[in-house]
């Protein structure tokens, strides 16, 4: 049966230390806050939250930074259609669901050790039209402020080609993109300074109408050398991690479907030029040694095999994500058939690369 929702809205009682704590009046959600790019907070400690899920495809967005090693407790409970689906997740910084409660969990509260230092945490909430829920975070003393998300800078067309690439990008912005039709194809540039961790994300917003794969996928390129690649599903943050040998000007060529819209920020701000030395560095492979055979350019079967490791190995890690979230068994064993398909036909892929890019 579906957890009863505390009719008393001055505060749900709460068994913590051993003594009864009443919770303060539930505060209401704020919209909008319906994805990952626009969530509520950063939420306190200790205090009621309730909200509405105004339509069916209605999604509610928090978050909150919490202190390392917390023992945080996050209680829930809601009203609404039995048959509704709805249901709670406790998300990572990057929205990859840690934990989810349902309609259908006998448990009405999630309970997790947060990692080491203090970290950002997202809570979404879902269900159908005219549901209402609240939830609590304790302990209040593990809950602490932090940074809201940053406003997006918007980009602009033309940026269809290298050639066209919208920037030199800044570090620490987040830039607003969007797929505006069926071919299109979005291309940055940014100057990373060198010998400095760099991290790329490319966050994918809520999915669109027309039935398309909602995953936007990011490719890095340094000099016409593609070596790193990024896959986002909807509300979902995928990362490039590098350090750049020099100074060198990199490519991000963006793809998806059309109406997909998605957040690119290079991180840390340190870690990008305005401009580059009067050398710019043209790839990030070290020079070799003096008398040494430089390596032939890669062939047009190479180039294509490497593309197709490159997309399988992609759709086996979307295929192991949505593995993760999926509770259902007869989805499951759907879901375990289709990944092994991919890991065969990745497995292919690899032996063709071994093959032509030798």
């Amino acid at each position: 049966m579906r957890r009863a929702l505390a009719k008393a809205m001055a505060g749900i009682v709460l068994l913590t230390g051993g003594a009864f704590a009443f919770a303060p009046v539930a505060l209401a959600d704020v919209e909008p806050n319906d994805g990952i790019a626009q969530p509520e907070g950063p939420l306190v400690g200790g205090v009621q939250y309730g909200g509405t899920i105004s339509t069916d495809n209605d999604l509610d967005w928090y978050f909150l930074y919490v202190t390392s090693q917390t023992q945080l407790i996050l209680s829930y409970n809601a009203e609404g259609d039995d048959d509704c689906g709805e249901g709670l997740q406790l998300l990572d910084t990057d929205g990859g669901q840690i934990s989810r409660l349902t309609s259908w969990s006998s448990a009405t509260s999630i309970r997790y050790t947060t990692a080491v230092g203090t970290n950002r945490y997202l809570v979404a909430v879902s269900g159908c039209a005219g549901m209402t829920y609240q939830f609590q975070l304790d302990p209040a003393a593990g809950v602490v402020p932090g940074p809201a998300p940053l406003p997006a800078t918007p980009t602009s067309e033309p940026n269809e080609s290298r050639e066209q690439a919208f920037g030199p990008l800044a570090g620490g912005v987040s830039y607003a993109g969007a797929i505006e039709t069926q071919n299109d194809v979005d291309w940055y540039t940014f100057l990373a300074a060198g010998l400095m961790p760099v991290d790329v994300t490319l966050t994918a917003l809520a999915p669109t109408a027309g039935g398309c794969f909602n995953d936007v996928e990011a490719d890095l390129d340094a000099g016409g050398s593609w070596w790193s690649g990024i896959d986002a599903d909807a509300n979902e943050i995928g990362h490039a991690r590098f350090t750049a040998p020099a100074a060198t000007r990199y490519f991000v060529k963006v793809t998806g479907c059309e109406g997909n819209a998605y957040r690119l920020q290079v991180d840390p701000a340190a870690a990008v030029l305005p401009s580059l030395p009067a050398t710019e560095t043209p790839s990030p492979t070290p020079p070799r040694a003096p008398g040494a055979n430089p390596k032939p350019p890669a062939t047009r079967r190479c180039r294509i095999a490497q593309s197709g490791q490159r997309r399988w190995t992609r759709a086996v890690a979307k295929t192991k994500r949505k593995l993760a979230r999926v509770h259902s068994r007869a989805a499951r064993r759907q879901l375990k058939r289709k990944l092994a398909a991919q890991r065969r036909t990745l497995r292919r892929a690899r032996d063709r690369v071994t093959i032509y890019c030798r």
